[in-house]
């Protein structure tokens, strides 16, 4: 079993769900996190392997959608200065820390499960839904953070098409269709979550359908959206 870790992502979520911890005034309360964190998985799952993703530079994804997370505030020093501090604990303990150039995780988590997908079952944790569509009947398994540190949601394709009522490998399509204001994507004008997924449990084509039925500025805004949450 192959266990990959959307580094960031899991430790942002964890930065600001545990209260201020210091050690020699470093802070240290998402390292805290993580390390209760991943001994509770651990102990639970036993992988074989286990490899830590991580952004490295910036994905071209603004040169489509040129808002793309541009609302988010800089980062803060207290989460920064943590960072050193993952690698350090990383290495120490001789786990993988994976990451290629000018590509976000998520996509790097997305050519390691393709690569090793055939091989061994994978299991990946995130806070972010967009890895979802990443879903693999008894290959590829993802675990979303909940509120507080330990609880994650586990999914499988039979969870994910009982929530969504379609199959995991159109979840790109859905996102495309409603946004995703935590990446500052603006949804198709008048298409909530309710109505995305009657078109998409609806339509076979479903780019077919929506470029007879939308205008073509939404159906640009719809395209443009589906080029970016598709993980390459």
């Amino acid at each position: 079993m192959l266990f990959i870790i959307d580094t960031y992502s899991v430790l942002y979520r964890l930065f600001f769900a545990l209260p201020e911890l210091t050690s020699k005034n470093t802070p240290i309360n998402a390292i805290y996190g993580l390390v209760k964190l991943m001994i509770k998985l651990t102990k639970e799952y036993k992988p074989k392997y286990l490899v830590f993703c991580v952004d490295k530079g910036k994905s071209d994804r603004d040169k489509v959608i040129k808002e793309y997370k541009a609302h988010r505030k800089p980062t803060s020093d207290k989460f920064k200065q943590q960072i050193p501090i993952f690698y350090e604990m990383a290495n120490s303990a001789g786990f993988k820390v994976f990451g290629i150039e000018n590509t976000e995780a998520d996509d790097s988590i997305a050519t390691l499960t393709n690569i090793f997908k055939q091989q061994t079952q994978i299991y990946v944790l995130s806070g972010d839904k967009d890895l979802l569509q990443l879903l693999d009947n008894k290959k590829v398994f993802v675990l979303l953070m909940k509120k507080g540190i330990t609880d994650v949601d586990f999914y499988d394709d039979k969870k994910f098409k009982t929530e969504f009522g379609f199959d995991s490998n159109l979840y790109p399509y859905y996102k495309a269709l409603v946004g995703d204001n935590s990446d500052n994507i603006k949804g198709v004008k008048g298409i909530g979550p309710k109505k995305a997924k009657e078109i998409i449990q609806k339509y076979t084509n479903i780019n077919e359908y929506l470029s007879s039925t939308l205008t073509p500025e939404d159906y640009k805004i719809f395209r443009n959206n589906l080029e970016v949450v598709i993980l390459k």
